[in-house]
């Protein structure tokens, strides 16, 4: 290839545009093995201990300052997860938002993990690897299927059984010798719903109930296990920490360990979150069985941030298998700079590098770490190419693109988070507002995620509520449906949003819940019914945040230079991004809302009940009617003043309340 074509090549395709690694799953750039190898080579050692000793209580520590390569690592150690001599599982642990709901987090994250493909060629992920096992320990140890050719059949591929129908009248048989034979490892119910999960069917409800989610009724039906409504969070909590034990007995059992990498701990901003992330690493070294925590930090903030906060007994642990990474030496800057090239040329035309010799003698003898050498090779290209070098958020857009694309190409990897949504929202606030007092997350009301002060374009100072719910069961979303419902009752002109995503829909067969739902606008709520393109470019909001937080992006300033932008930077950058322009608007409210039951109101619900065949009906069934009558009240408002109330009696009956009518002649 002539030369004026390689250039023309990578004008249109710059491969260095981008220098941190993002999401493990989604890396794109192909590594460099000699880069941090020692550190590679460490952690996988420890592994195969843990292989053969799965009691063993170990964990990792992994130093490394910004663009050292701590992601790239990560994204080795997955690669390497299922094509080791001795496979092993992996985890990948975001920064924890809420430390109220540490265990149940951590179990997220990692079920999470567990669920997504082992490489992009296969859908086959680690809980199908484990759910195989048990198949065929199963087979060999019991025995009760004479016809070799279905045994091998099986064995080939163990989750056959959930979808050929040769196969298929041998499940029940299986499941139901596979639970008793592992009855000591893990309970019953966990077991049953593991088995339930390759059923595209019963694939979603139970995703969602092992990852201790409370679920909608019918799930739970469809499952048959209880839908964890009744539940306090602290008893959540602990069902969390033991349905990890039950995960860590089970790779016991099969001798694969699972690796548990906490990384972007720069965004842990809190003490409590701290304290929480501690917390998850003394049990993951104390408790489960055949679990590997890692954590992947700065050096020197290991030692100012973590170091003394945590249980000095983890510490100790930690770093017993410390592994600091280094800069690259000249042959393995040569080495980034040709895997960067390969995105573009084939291995024919990448012999001489052209045209990255003359960057290669000048700036290959330093010392440098991955993230600048590809900073820097970003810049030389610019300057080769005639493109200008001046402030800009190339590299900003670069990584929003990247991210929005990257979900949007597979939102399963990416489930509902409200945490992730609350975060893109301050972002979304920050950008486009003077914002004061902002409490995020009030401990106080579990339903309010950002509650803050905003001076709008008006000049007006509008106090504000927004309320993420992502919930699956109608108890609960009903819970957060009043609540807006009645903050808005409190203060009419303060401004309320309600925000739900288009995964967690409010199913027309919640009858009162639906109802209250789609009325959201006649108490002058906002509603923010968030869409897969709106998910994808919420999510993408959150990733940069961290990114920022991480110092994983770089800009050129005035003076030329590449420099690491804050949250300045990035909440102009977001307040240039046309899409997000009219999202959120903010402004007092001016109509009225009707307050609690007034005498014609009773009066009307007296009415409505005396004119049914019986004097009872369902609460949804008044409130439309005492909306055709004019009234505009909260429906939690109605329920309140109703048990109240000598007149009325009110029957909580799930998701169709009623109300009798007493003395009724």
């Amino acid at each position: 290839m002539i030369p004026s074509e390689k250039l023309r090549l990578l004008k249109q395709n710059n491969p260095f545009i981008s220098s941190s690694a993002g999401d493990p799953w989604k890396s794109q750039f192909s590594d460099v093995p000699s880069i941090n190898q020692d550190a590679f080579q460490g952690l996988t050692g420890i592994l195969d201990q843990l292989s053969n000793d799965p009691s063993l209580s170990s964990s990792g520590l992994v130093l490394g300052e910004v663009g050292s390569g701590k992601t790239h690592l990560i994204c080795r150690l997955l690669s390497a997860s299922s094509k080791a001599q001795k496979p092993f599982s992996f985890s990948y642990v975001q920064p924890i938002e809420d430390p109220g709901q540490t265990f149940r987090y951590l179990l997220k994250e990692i079920f999470h993990s567990l669920c997504q493909p082992l490489h992009s060629q296969t859908m086959t992920c680690p809980i199908d690897r484990l759910i195989g096992n048990m198949i065929i320990a199963t087979l060999r140890q019991e025995c009760f299927i004479s016809d070799s050719n279905i045994l091998i059949k099986i064995e080939k591929n163990p989750l056959a059984i959930f979808n050929d129908a040769s196969l298929s009248s041998y499940l029940n048989d299986i499941t139901k010798k596979t639970i008793r034979l592992l009855r000591q490892n893990c309970s019953k119910t966990v077991l049953k719903v593991l088995f339930q999960y390759p059923d595209p069917q019963k694939k979603a409800a139970a995703f969602d109930w092992l990852k201790c989610d409370i679920i909608d009724q019918d799930d739970a039906a469809l499952l048959g296990v209880y839908d964890r409504q009744e539940l306090s969070t602290a008893a959540i909590e602990q069902e969390a920490r033991d349905l990890i034990i039950y995960l860590g007995n089970l790779f016991e059992k099969f001798n694969e360990p699972l690796l548990v990498c906490f990384d972007r701990l720069e965004n842990l901003t809190h003490d409590d979150q701290i304290h929480s992330l501690g917390r998850m690493i003394e049990f993951l070294v104390d408790t489960p069985k055949s679990m590997l925590p890692v954590i992947f930090s700065r050096g020197q903030q290991w030692e100012e941030k973590f170091r003394y906060k945590f249980n000095q007994q983890v510490v100790t642990r930690l770093e017993t298998n410390e592994f600091k990474l280094k800069g690259c030496s000249k042959n393995q800057f040569v080495e980034i700079i040709r895997s960067r090239l390969q995105n573009v040329f084939n291995e024919k035309d990448l012999r001489n590098l052209y045209p990255f010799e003359p960057f290669i003698n000048d700036f290959g003898q330093q010392v440098s770490f991955p993230r600048e050498i590809i900073s820097q090779a970003n810049k030389y290209l610019k300057t080769l190419l005639k493109q200008e070098i001046a402030p800009s958020y190339e590299s900003f857009e670069a990584a929003y693109n990247i991210y929005v694309n990257t979900i949007l190409s597979d939102t399963n990897h990416y489930p509902p988070d409200r945490h992730r949504l609350r975060r893109a929202l301050s972002c979304l606030l920050f950008s486009r507002f003077k914002v004061s007092d902002l409490e995020s997350y009030c401990e106080k009301d579990k339903y309010v995620d950002i509650k803050c002060r905003i001076s709008n374009k008006r000049g007006e100072i509008v106090n504000c509520v927004f309320i993420i719910d992502l919930e699956k069961h109608h108890r609960s979303v009903d819970a957060a449906l009043n609540r807006a419902i009645d903050l808005q009752s409190m203060d009419n002109h303060s401004c309320i949003y309600y925000i739900r995503e288009n995964r967690c829909p409010v199913p027309e067969r919640w009858t009162s819940t639906y109802s209250k739902f789609v009325s959201l606008k006649d108490y002058n709520i906002k509603v923010l019914f968030l869409k897969t393109e709106d998910i994808a470019r919420w999510f993408a909001l959150a990733l940069l945040y961290y990114d920022i937080q991480e110092g994983n992006i770089s800009i050129v300033s005035e003076e030329k230079k590449i420099i690491t932008p804050g949250f300045k930077e990035l909440y102009d950058y977001i307040k240039s991004i046309d899409f997000f322009k009219d999202t959120i608007k903010i402004h007092k409210q001016i109509k009225p809302i009707d307050q609690p039951l007034s005498t014609n109101l009773q009066e009307d619900i007296k009415t409505y009940l005396k004119n049914q065949p019986a004097p009872i009906s369902k609460i949804s069934k008044i409130t439309d009617y005492l909306k055709q009558k004019g009234h505009q009240i909260a429906i939690s408002l109605i329920e309140d003043n109703i048990k109240q109330s000598h007149e009325f009696t009110f029957i909580q009956a799930g998701d169709g309340s009623m109300v009798m009518l007493r003395n009724h002649d």
